[in-house]
């Protein structure tokens, strides 16, 4: 995948979402956005991201935007957890 964004992939996805779906497509392709909801469910479900499951679809239509407007909606909407121990 780095080879591929020719960047840190998760750098990648903070930068342009819709640069690392692409990535994901290219190597996975229809298998893409099956790897990227349950990815964006698990973060939801693990407390990462703002949102509910209901919402998976409007966040896999962000990354396929990737408009500035999406990557702020996408950014804003993590839960930057912090945990003690």
């Amino acid at each position: 995948m780095e080879r591929r964004l020719g960047m840190d992939m998760y750098e990648a996805f903070y930068e342009d979402p819709r640069r690392f779906y692409r990535a994901v497509e290219e190597v996975l392709g229809g298998g893409a956005e099956v790897l990227m909801r349950v990815t964006l469910l698990w973060l939801i479900q693990n407390g990462y991201l703002n949102a509910t499951e209901r919402e998976l679809d409007d966040f896999l239509k962000l990354l396929k935007e990737g408009r500035e407007e999406a990557r702020n909606i996408i950014i804003s909407s993590f839960r930057w957890r912090f945990e003690e121990g």
